[in-house]
């Protein structure tokens, strides 16, 4: 099989990064320019507007300067970076099936696999925690969301479908 990369789609990583940092500017005028309805509520509401989305613009900034593939697909497996809590390589005998999720209008395809606790272990911190959050809430701790990848997410299905059925025979879900 011939190595299937696919890019990261910048262009929405560029508008998330934007916004987020309007937000943080709205925070900051929030704390400047205080509108005195509710005591304390704009230091709150500005502090964690500033803090938030603060954290998510520096997030969206190093995406947008990471040039690693969102995702690759190879005849070892899939290698997933689409995400910061991304798992790396996942062999094709480890997955199980492939789902589409759509959450609040983004999809996103789930890898499930046989041993989820192997991929939640590889991280620690948050991004074991949002790992173990993902398999709790969608049966596996890997997802590659549709906005993150510069690629048809149901193109994209397929593809996993056919090389893991190709590696997999009749093992299909």
């Amino acid at each position: 099989m011939e190595k299937k990369i696919i890019k990261r789609n910048k262009t929405k990583l560029f508008f998330a990064f934007l916004g987020s940092v309007l937000f943080v500017a709205a925070g900051f005028y929030i704390l400047d320019k205080p509108m005195k309805l509710i005591p304390g509520l704009e230091n709150i509401v500005g502090s964690a507007a500033i803090v938030f989305f603060g954290a998510l613009s520096v997030f969206a900034f190093l995406f947008l300067m990471n040039n690693k593939p969102a995702v690759i697909v190879d005849e070892t497996g899939i290698t997933d970076y689409s995400t910061n809590i991304g798992v790396g390589h996942i062999k094709w005998e480890d997955i199980t099936e492939f789902t589409i999720r759509k959450v609040f209008n983004h999809r996103f395809i789930i890898v499930h696999v046989k041993n989820p606790e192997v991929y939640i272990n590889k991280a620690s911190g948050t991004k074991k925690w949002l790992r173990k959050r993902n398999n709790a809430m969608y049966g596996s701790p890997i997802s590659i969301p549709e906005n993150n990848i510069k690629h048809n997410i149901d193109e994209l299905y397929n593809l996993f479908l056919l090389e893991w059925e190709i590696r997999n025979g009749d093992k299909i879900a």
